[in-house]
């Protein structure tokens, strides 16, 4: 047995010792009173920075980068709730990971555009939280754009916060897309108070641009954002006719309340949305709206609207379809084309347009309007243009009445039902011909009611309500201006914005909302959030879930069986605490059958390498999206040249050999021919050798051309153009190379002569090059 020093004993002493105190610098509380003092500390995982309580009129902005852990996070936070006020337009630049803010409050002060990014310069933040801050009354000079929270990075959130008497144009909260090149992007935007976006009127200075929410923009329409927008409260949100705008694709909708707000909820492009469960209160005020769709693939399910009026406008009705003629997942800033979407089990109450066609390319939507009821006696019930974009959806199981209807189908009951008043809403009587008229039809679609009871399988009622067989608690309602400070926005400011004395801080509960998974057996975790107690379930039973409960931040891994379907399947995983519950959705990808391989290319357009030196060979399988990719590679002479499992070519003596490339699906064979060169002089004759030519840019002069710096460039305005290097004696030359900028596949010729004057003998001629780097 070896002998331990006790110099070595000590040694290792001394650097466990060093360990542990580097683990106990985690978790430090700091004190601060500034955007520098903040700026000048170094953040670990878990450590805590207080703001003191007090009234600041600086100008400043709070800039940091940071990284916490899920477990650990970095918060940054008011000494109490609401206790730190700016006035001055301060403004934040979050970079990082699992960073909190918490507790701020603006109010008033210029403020500017992008006042609270979720990035600092080109560091984005991921896995980032804006809590329980309120912003109030910023409002800048001039008529500029002034987007109060821009999101960028990934898996962010923004929660319990309060956001008051917007004036200015600009989206109050903006998924930023353009510059965020992740897939998917998955932002939640829940449990917020939206007060007092101020109308700009049509034709003013980016009147068209002052969302109270936009996931996205029109260039950006196909990304896969996954966001989720649920349980917030929008109150007299007027800035334009688009409260929220969806302009990416895969975001989901729930939970939310409409009252009193110009605009609709508008699907205008991104497709496969998911709308659920929310309130529309129009609370008869002019240009009020519910949902207008555009765009393919979108689930609309479980909605209720009341009140709302539109004196003709035909973009802000009940549920507008849109007729355009776009392409569903490109840049166009036109109206998509509206597909495959299900519309089913909303209600409809004493509205304008219930159902409304907007033709804006004659184009018809498609899709099921399945088991909604209406009750209206104020306009035709399906408007617009019937005629001409009204033609192409399906219609199953739908009571409407009131009036007249406006579209004759045998998927629609015109029928008077009796509805009572249930708090603020109203839903059909038990005795109505609404109980158990659906079956069971998409009854794994609309498992439970707009209020979040079970429905009970195989009988469900028409409409968003389950008023005869639901079982479980209600756990939905529309939101009232009570719920500011409690269920919805900053704890310490009420819905009008006054000041609450003092709050406890919230109860919060969040869980990862995943991505899409492979449809293979596969495992993945989910992050949560909270400061309570939660248990967690999910409906499905392909999915198993290692931890079914726990306390405060922490972990739930997951695992699936393979899906062997060619359509993709989604469940629910809900996560509860004592005051709140979350449903998040998991989808599997569908599975998709092989592709075999037909056929096999070597693509390569040389085969030439000199002794020792190497070369890659180019090979590809038909057709492109094949399975299976794989290729093997055999030298059937390597004696002259050798390829490994990469494809890679070695030349070892002088001559020629066959190459053969076989793919491992189909045993499909290519055959090339490699031709190895002797071995070849490193010497560069042209190394610093005088060049005559053209010089169009000073800035990438003709000495670049033969200055050994590959970083350096000769560049000219217009081709073609030649130059000569004068090597300044005779050579035998061995090979010639050209260097091209960024390895392009620029096109050349190289000649050579021994007289200035005299003719030139091309040697290498690339004048069709397709190739990027560097050519022989």
């Amino acid at each position: 047995m070896q002998s331990i020093s006790p110099t070595h004993s000590i040694r290792h002493l001394t650097l466990s010792l060093l360990l542990l105190i580097v683990n106990g610098a985690y978790a430090t509380e700091y004190v601060v009173s500034s955007a520098d003092e903040l700026g000048d500390l170094s953040l670990q995982a878990g450590d805590i920075v207080i703001w003191e309580d007090g009234t600041y009129s600086e100008d400043d902005n709070i800039s940091l980068t940071a990284n916490g852990t899920a477990s650990n996070p970095i918060l940054i936070k008011a000494e109490n709730p609401g206790g730190v006020t700016f006035t001055g337009g301060m403004t934040i630049d979050i970079g990082g990971d699992y960073v909190i803010i918490e507790g701020f409050r603006w109010k008033g002060g210029s403020g500017k555009s992008n006042h609270i990014e979720f990035r600092k310069g080109e560091q984005y933040a991921n896995y980032s939280t804006l809590r329980n801050c309120v912003i109030d009354d910023l409002t800048p000079s001039g008529t500029d754009k002034h987007r109060w929270v821009v999101l960028y990075g990934t898996h962010n959130t923004v929660e319990h916060c309060s956001f008051l008497n917007k004036r200015s144009p600009g989206a109050l909260v903006l998924v930023e897309l353009e510059y965020n090149d992740f897939n998917p992007i998955e932002h939640v935007i829940q449990d917020n108070y939206f007060f007092n976006y101020e109308h700009r009127t049509p034709g003013e200075t980016h009147s068209g641009d002052s969302e109270t929410i936009r996931v996205g923009t029109s260039a950006y329409q196909d990304k896969q954002a996954n966001c989720l927008i649920t349980n917030n409260y929008f109150k007299a949100c007027d800035g334009e006719n688009e409260i929220i705008s969806n302009k990416s694709a895969n975001n989901t909708y729930t939970h939310n309340t409409f009252r009193n707000c110009l605009g609709s909820l508008v699907l205008r492009h991104g497709a496969n949305a998911w709308v659920e469960g929310n309130y529309f209160l129009g609370e008869e005020k002019t240009g009020s709206g519910g949902i207008r769709i555009s765009d393919s693939y979108h689930t609309v399910i479980n909605n209720y609207f009341q009140d709302l009026r539109n004196d003709g406008d035909p973009w802000n009705n009940s549920i507008t379809l849109v007729g355009g003629s776009a392409t569903s997942g490109g840049t166009s800033n036109g109206y998509q084309k509206v597909d495959d979407i299900l519309v089913a089990y909303n209600t409809v109450y004493n509205c304008d347009d219930p159902l409304f066609y907007n033709d804006r390319a004659s184009y018809d939507p498609t899709g099921m309007f399945a088991y909604n009821l209406v009750l209206s006696d104020r306009t035709t019930l399906i408007g617009g243009d019937i005629s001409g974009t009204g033609q192409g959806m399906d219609y199953l199981g739908n009571i409407m009445g009131g009036t007249t209807v406006g579209l004759s189908h045998s998927g629609i009951t015109n029928a008077t039902v009796s509805f009572q008043q249930s708090g603020e809403v109203y839903t059909p009587r038990i005795s109505s011909q609404v109980v158990n008229a659906a079956g069971d039809d998409y009854e794994s679609t609309v498992a439970t009611d707009i209020t979040g009871r079970l429905r009970p399988s195989g009988s469900h009622d028409v409409g968003a309500h389950e008023v005869s067989g639901a079982s479980g608690s209600t756990l939905y309602e529309p939101h009232t201006d009570d719920d500011v400070s409690s269920r919805v926005g900053a704890c310490f400011v009420t819905s009008s914005g006054t000041v609450l004395g003092s709050c406890d801080g919230i109860d919060y509960l969040s869980l990862t909302q995943p991505s899409s998974i492979p449809s293979t057996a596969t495992s993945g975790a989910l992050s949560v959030s909270s400061n309570q107690s939660w248990i967690i379930s999910d409906n499905a039973s392909w999915l198993t879930l290692s931890t079914m409960s726990g306390s405060g931040n922490g972990f739930v891994t997951f695992s699936t069986t393979q899906n062997t379907s060619i359509s993709p399947r989604s469940a629910q995983i809900t996560i509860t605490s004592s005051t709140i519950e979350r449903t998040v959705t998991l989808t599997q990808a569908a599975y998709s059958p092989p592709i075999s391989v037909t056929g096999i290319n070597i693509t390569s357009q040389s085969l030439i390498v000199s002794v020792g030196n190497t070369l890659t060979l180019e090979a590809s399988v038909s057709p492109a999206d094949a399975t299976n990719q794989t290729i093997t590679y055999t030298s059937l002479d390597s004696s002259i040249a050798t390829i490994n499992s990469s494809g890679v070519i070695t030349g070892i003596t002088e001559g020629e050999a066959q190459i053969v490339a076989t793919s491992e699906d189909g045993n499909f064979t290519a055959q090339g021919t490699v031709t190895v060169m002797k071995a070849l002089s490193t010497t560069n004759i042209a190394l610093n050798a005088s060049v005559i030519g053209q010089e169009d840019q000073a800035h990438n002069p003709l000495s670049n051309l033969t200055d050994g710096d590959t970083s350096n460039r000769y560049s000219v305005e217009s081709y073609p153009k030649s130059v000569i290097i004068d090597l300044g004696q005779s050579y035998d030359l061995e090979r010639s190379e050209l260097i091209t900028y960024n390895d392009r596949s620029y096109q050349y010729t190289i000649g050579v002569s021994d007289d200035l004057n005299g003719a030139f003998t091309t040697i290498a001629d690339r004048s069709n090059n397709t190739e990027e780097g560097s050519v022989a």
